[in-house]
């Protein structure tokens, strides 16, 4: 028997929260039932008209409690990140108030942050008989999902690289000076906001990996190759930088296992199609290298259709980075509802490379 639609509230309804709500919308799988906003200007305003549709009957409120009020089985958690984890206060909560959260902020493997976290939120999980589970594209599905994957066809490995590729032309005007688009490189540097914010997200999927794995990380470094405009350059939302003014972000850590380079994530935000590197075909790719016995590489395009060769999904019109991270989170739905209170961790594959053999079980 089919059971009735998860009834859904989206926590935040930015630029990802807004690709959120456009989902579940037209999914007759959930129903949206709440949305928690913070713009007071928007409190009480339908959610279709602040998404220039027809009206749906969800109005958004800035009030927890109302937004509580509405008895969502799942909360999508895709509030702003202001890369210093002001969201644990909220999210431990809503959980012991017996809310399931789904995250795609870095909540996706919280013993990175250290031990302390992760039970803080286990046990807030547990208070409430509610779980907690992080996910999107990356981290979520690359390193924790697909990396492991691709670990089946090698016996040996020496390291797991992973490449990710963004165009930021459909990002919006707010975000892009904050990381330091149209900035000096010294600059950047001086306040690496954008570094510390995708340090956040990375190196908890390395932990992940490396945990899963049976590995101990060192340590992981970054280092930074950031790239200069060529000349004048202008995005869709009217953003533009100048000449020799910070046209491209590239970031790289490298996490060591026994002083060797076992994990590295590399970032490549582009601001649009010049800077975009010779070898990636499409606005937002990926590259994930096993390199061991025998070493393999999978490229992953992501865009709004390949057989009509559209860039941007036709009634979607988030980046297709933000409309990839959020459809793990919904289609993640059933599997937290079923889950035991506390936090959720993505499984590894069935199969998958193993550093000893001998203590698999």
């Amino acid at each position: 028997m089919t059971r009735k639609p998860y009834r859904v509230a989206v926590w935040g309804p930015g630029t990802m929260g807004k690709a959120a709500i456009r989902e579940i919308l037209r999914l007759p799988e959930v129903e949206l039932v709440s949305v928690l906003g913070y713009n007071t200007d928007n409190n009480g305003r339908d959610v279709g008209e602040f998404l220039g549709k027809e009206p749906c009957g969800v109005a958004i409120t800035t009030d927890m409690d109302t937004f509580l009020a509405a008895k969502p089985e799942v909360i999508l958690h895709t509030a702003r990140d202001f890369a210093d984890f002001r969201a644990d206060d909220e999210i431990v909560h809503v959980l012991e108030q017996g809310f399931n959260v789904i995250s795609v902020l870095p909540y996706q493997y919280p013993a990175a942050r250290g031990q302390d976290v992760h039970d803080r939120l286990h046990a807030a999980g547990v208070k409430g008989g509610a779980t907690l589970y992080g996910t999107g594209i990356d981290p979520g599905f690359f390193y924790e999902r697909l990396a492991p994957l691709m670990t089946g066809l090698s016996s040996e490995i020496e390291q797991i690289k992973l490449k990710e590729y963004t165009s930021l032309i459909n990002q919006g005007p707010d975000i892009l000076p904050l990381f330091g688009f149209g900035t000096t490189i010294e600059q950047v540097e001086k306040d690496p906001i954008a570094a510390t914010m995708a340090g956040n997200y990375l190196t908890m999927g390395m932990h992940y990996l490396a945990d899963h794995l049976g590995l101990h990380i060192d340590r992981i470094e970054r280092t930074a190759h950031h790239v200069l405009a060529p000349e004048k350059m202008s995005i869709d939302s009217g953003f533009s930088v100048e000449p020799d003014t910070v046209g491209m972000l590239r970031y790289d850590w490298v996490g060591y296992v026994d002083e060797k380079p076992m994990f590295q994530i590399e970032v490549f935000w582009y601001l649009n199609e010049v800077l975009r590197p010779d070898n990636v075909p499409c606005d937002d790719y990926w590259v994930i290298e096993i390199e061991g016995r025998p070493s393999t590489r999978l490229g992953l395009e992501v865009v709004g259709s390949l057989k009509r060769a559209e860039r941007l999904v036709p009634d979607n019109p988030a980046p297709l980075a933000y409309i990839a991270s959020i459809i793990p989170a919904i289609q993640a739905i059933p599997a937290v509802v079923r889950a035991d209170p506390g936090i959720l961790d993505t499984e590894m594959p069935q199969f998958h490379w193993l550093p000893d053999l001998r203590d698999a079980k």
